[in-house]
């Protein structure tokens, strides 16, 4: 196992990860400050007013988070 310390950095929320790419969204959720491109803007403001005008009800989270479950192979 390897320490690394980085001085004057802010501190993690925790200190296991499961892989780098664990490790490596760990980093990109503690910064600061984040902006999205105009083109990132323009597809979210696309996607609320698909999601306000849809017809359909949807998926309740429950739905959602039950069809994306993996099963433990």
């Amino acid at each position: 196992m390897t320490t690394i310390t980085i001085k004057n950095g802010a501190k993690l929320s925790r200190d296991t990860f499961e892989n780098w790419d664990d490790f490596q969204r760990e980093l990109i959720l503690m910064q600061e400050s984040f902006e999205l491109t105009e083109k990132h803007k323009e597809i979210l403001l696309s996607r609320e007013k698909e999601a306000n005008t849809a017809q359909e009800p949807g998926l309740t989270w429950e739905q959602v988070k039950k069809s994306i479950k993996r099963k433990d192979v």
